[in-house]
């Protein structure tokens, strides 16, 4: 059975074989009445049922099966009377050959029906592959579609084992069952080598703690992302003298030690010498600390700062009192390049190695989650359901100053993202640019407005950088997406 999602419909469009009532649902053969419903009869020349009456002046000769039947008195016996008083049976028209429509259901001459165009787009194991839905008009020998049809995205997901050929269908292929990775299935843990360090999916690759490089950026965030009311009241769990902060917003513990590197690679190198973190919510599993990726520093908040923060003192002790730029190093690396946030001056920035001295390094340890097969989020217009985070975003505004653009994500209905909402559509795995999760995967070269401040200057996420950085907030070509506020 082959499943059609249509995109930004509500239709869902089954393929199958189905066994019909009797021709009360597309033509059956026959070789008499018997064989047909109610208010249909058996047109012997075609050998069908169908809904039309017979002629007039046809003479309709008897079947050897309808003459050895006990049909008992025919109305011609039983005279004009025994068609006084007959109900008036109304049937649907005769549905056309092989026209579906958006439903799945036969549909009868005349009427819209779909077509498909296109079939596997991509030859990976298991992976939701675009294909191309049009509408035409049932015909007498089909669906006929018109050559200026629209088009319609759709979906489809070959079975595991499986992988979707060039020829536009599935087909078994061993390698699918032997890559772990081969489902596209992110966060999926693809190695536990029973000492700590988890290996999980990003796409084909699976990606250890030490596997740094732009093959094993993430996609989208491996946890829960945190609303603004979250991160302004939910304090971290921790107390004077534990090594471990507790995020309850996100499931990520952060390790409260000072450290500090050159290059992540060298961050990670010192993650790895810290003692094994217990999951407690898997009190069996003991995990490795890891350098956080640009998602997990995000989640911290953007224009936290150590000093002002009276929830976050265990970010003070871990960064230290050192004078002067404070940045905390992210694995997430783009063009040579790696993500780090700059507590001093609230900014999410990209570094060359060797730039700064020394950068400090905050590991985190937790379990990540599996993230659905399609990453993208679910077009409906400019604004989407994203798949991978249950956030809902409004279409996007033309640019605008920051005070229109707070007037309009303001409501019910509609807030403004923080940073970490923002970046959780930012496809930071994407070659050779960076992606918009909820653009379909197409860069996004524009600055979007954020609920975050600093020094009185809102925020924005940089979506051709991947960066977030204050701006005026008369700053022109900023644009806005809203996100509906979430029930926590």
């Amino acid at each position: 059975m082959t499943r059609l999602t249509l995109t930004g419909l509500s239709a869902t469009l089954w393929l199958a074989c189905t066994v019909p009532d009797y021709a009360a649902d597309e033509p059956f053969l026959c070789d008499g009445d018997r064989h047909c419903a109610a208010g249909w009869r058996c047109d012997l020349a075609r050998g069908q049922c169908v809904d039309t009456p017979a002629p007039d002046d046809a003479e309709v000769p008897p079947t050897p099966a309808d003459q050895g039947a006990d049909q008992g008195p025919s109305p011609a016996d039983l005279g004009p009377a025994a068609d006084q008083g007959a109900p008036d049976q109304t049937v649907p028209p005769n549905p056309g050959p092989d026209c579906l429509g958006r439903d799945g259901q036969p549909v009868p001459v005349g009427q819209p029906c779909v077509e498909e165009i296109q079939g596997c787009a991509e030859a990976v194991c298991g992976l939701r592959v675009k294909l191309q839905i049009r509408e035409g008009l049932c015909g007498p020998t089909g669906c006929e579609v018109p050559p200026a049809a629209e088009v319609f995205d759709a979906s489809m997901a070959c079975p595991a084992g499986e992988w979707c050929g060039a020829a536009g269908l599935c087909a078994p292929d061993p390698e699918c069952d032997a890559n772990p990775c081969a489902l596209r299935r992110d966060g999926l843990i693809c190695n536990d080598d029973g000492d700590g360090r988890l290996s999980t999916c990003v796409t084909l690759t699976c990606c250890g703690p030490g596997v740094l490089g732009e093959a094993c950026n993430p996609r989208g965030p491996g946890h829960p992302v945190p609303a603004f009311v979250q991160r302004r009241d939910t304090p971290f769990t921790w107390a004077q003298g534990e090594r471990v902060a507790l995020d309850p917003a996100t499931g990520l513990a952060w390790r409260v030690e000072r450290l500090q590197a050159r290059t992540p690679n060298e961050g990670q190198g010192a993650c790895d010498t810290l003692a094994l973190y217990t999951d407690p919510t898997q009190p069996r599993r003991r995990l490795r600390w890891r350098l956080p990726d640009w998602h997990a520093l995000a989640s911290l908040g953007v224009t936290l700062n150590g000093r002002s923060a009276p929830d976050r003192p265990w970010l003070e002790l871990a960064l230290g009192n050192q004078a002067g730029t404070r940045f905390l190093m992210s694995r997430t690396v783009r063009g040579g390049q790696f993500f780090a946030l700059d507590v001093t001056a609230g900014r999410l920035v990209r570094l060359a190695p060797g730039e700064v001295n020394r950068v400090n390094v905050l590991c985190v340890a937790y379990t990540p989650d599996e993230r659905p097969a399609e990453a993208y989020a679910a077009p409906l217009g400019q604004g989407a359901a994203d798949l991978w985070t249950g956030l809902a975003w409004s279409a996007y505004q033309d640019p605008l100053a920051f005070a229109d653009a707070s007037a309009l994500c303001r409501g019910p209905d509609a807030v403004l993202p923080t940073v970490a909402e923002l970046g959780s559509l930012l496809d930071l795995h994407a070659t050779p640019d960076i992606g918009d999760r909820l653009a379909g995967g197409a860069p996004t070269p524009k600055r979007f407005w954020t609920s975050e401040s600093f020094n009185d200057e809102p925020l924005v996420v940089d979506f051709a950088t991947g960066e977030a950085y204050p701006l005026p907030p008369d700053s022109a070509n900023v644009y806005l997406r809203c996100v509906q506020p979430r029930d926590l």
